[in-house]
Order: C-alpha cells, then sequence, then structure tokens
C-alpha cells in the first residue's frame, strides 16, 4: 500500500515532545511494550543448553555412556552466546528507544495497517510510513499495543527521529514518555519577583486610578431654625 505522508489531515505533535531536547523522560508501563525481547525466556532456553552441553561432555570425559563430545561443544557454546547476547539485545533496545524519546524530532508518520500478532488480544502489527531526512519515503514496521493506537486506521500520529542517523519509531510504540519539566526554584522566584515589579510600577501622568472602596455620603449640617423672638408689653 503506498500513500503520500503530506496528507491534508490534522497533525499536532504531543505538547510534552515540544520541549527542546534532552527531555526529561519516564518509563511508560500503562500498557507492555511489544518490542521487548523476552529476556526470561530465551535467557532460559540458553541456560538450559548450556546446562545439556556441559552435562554430556563431563560424561564423554569421564568415558561414560550418552556422553558426547562433538554434540556438547556447541551446546554449551549455543546456550553461553544466547546467555550474553539476549540481555544485550534488551539494554540495546532500551537504549535506542531513551535516546529518541530525549532527542528525537518529532514527525508526522501515517499508520497504513494495523494486523493481529500471535493470536494476542491487544497486540499489533503497524505498518507506517515516514518521510526520512533527504525526502525519502521509508516504510516500516513495528508492534505496538492495541490501545494506543487511534482509533480510525489510516491516520497521521507522531515519530520520533535521530536527524543524524535517520532512527525513526512511532512514538506510541516507545517504552517512554516524555514529560514537562519542572522550573527551577531561582526561576521560579526570578518570575516571581517580575510579576511584582509590574504590579508596582507606579500610574502614568493624567490617569485616574479608579479605587474598589464603597463611597462614603456625608450628610449635610442641619440648618438652625431661628426661634421667634418673644414680644414684650410695656
Amino acid at each position: 500500500m503506498s500513500m503520500n505522508v503530506n496528507i491534508d489531515e490534522t497533525w499536532v505533535p504531543e505538547p510534552d515532545l515540544q520541549q527542546s531536547a534532552p527531555r526529561r523522560i519516564v518509563s511508560f508501563t500503562d500498557y507492555p511494550d511489544r518490542n521487548r525481547p523476552n529476556v526470561p525466556l530465551f535467557t532460559g532456553i540458553a541456560g538450559a543448553l548450556l546446562v545439556i552441553g556441559f552435562f554430556l561432555y563431563l560424561r564423554a570425559v569421564t568415558k561414560q555412556s550418552g556422553g558426547n563430545i562433538p554434540l556438547s561443544i556447541p551446546l554449551m557454546l549455543a546456550g553461553f552466546t544466547g546467555l550474553v547476547y539476549f540481555p544485550f539485545r534488551l539494554r540495546q533496545h532500551l537504549m535506542r528507544s531513551e535516546h529518541l524519546v530525549t532527542n528525537g524530532a518529532p514527525v508526522m508518520a501515517r499508520l497504513l495497517s494495523a494486523d493481529n500478532l500471535n493470536g494476542d488480544t491487544y497486540a499489533r502489527s503497524v505498518k507506517y510510513q515516514v518521510s526520512l531526512p533527504g525526502g525519502e519515503l521509508g516504510h516500516r514496521e513495528v508492534n505496538v499495543d492495541d490501545r494506543v493506537l487511534p482509533k480510525r486506521i489510516p491516520s497521521n500520529v507522531t515519530a520520533l527521529m535521530d536527524m543524524s542517523s535517520g532512527d525513526v519509531e512511532l512514538y506510541v510504540a516507545l517504552p517512554f514518555r516524555a514529560v514537562a519539566k519542572a522550573v527551577p526554584a531561582s526561576v521560579a522566584a526570578a518570575q516571581a519577583q517580575q510579576a511584582a515589579a509590574q504590579q508596582a510600577v507606579p500610574q502614568e501622568m493624567g490617569t485616574i486610578a479608579v479605587s474598589n472602596a464603597p463611597e462614603i455620603k456625608r450628610e449635610k449640617p442641619k440648618e438652625e431654625t431661628q426661634k421667634p423672638k418673644r414680644e414684650t408689653f410695656e
């Protein structure tokens, strides 16, 4: 399926992604990370191969029945490699995700489809299209939890891109989220002082300050009435 990323549809990056890099981030644990390597499963299998290979090697060395050196050595190598490789893949995945959320530039991506994955209720295999550096259109595929996807597909969403390497991924597919940076105490104090100074600026000449105090009405003094003079008869 081919669609133009610059389709006439509203797209606004998330407010926290509009802050200058490096951003402050937190782990996103509301929904599972669908791209996280299943380290417990694979290291368990690798550990089992290492134990079996070591057991067969010991039996072969002690000349007991069931020992097989040509088989035991590859098993031990496979087990040891798995124990090292899969934790490394997890660290690599987390470092890549953290770097993109911390420093990646938000760009518009176009979701093309979302298909069920491995029979999981919420796991989706998402295909999307994004403009790469140089103007080339790139198509990518990633696993995403259905609960973080928009209700309507196709749809425009936010992707994060490392402009130096061209690495790009959907923001909703990453196990981290950007959060607003806290304002330092010194900056907050300076802003408060500036606001107070603006309020204390004297008014310009020719303006009359309006007071909210209630108007006090003064009563006029009562006029004294002259008493009539008493007439006298002599």
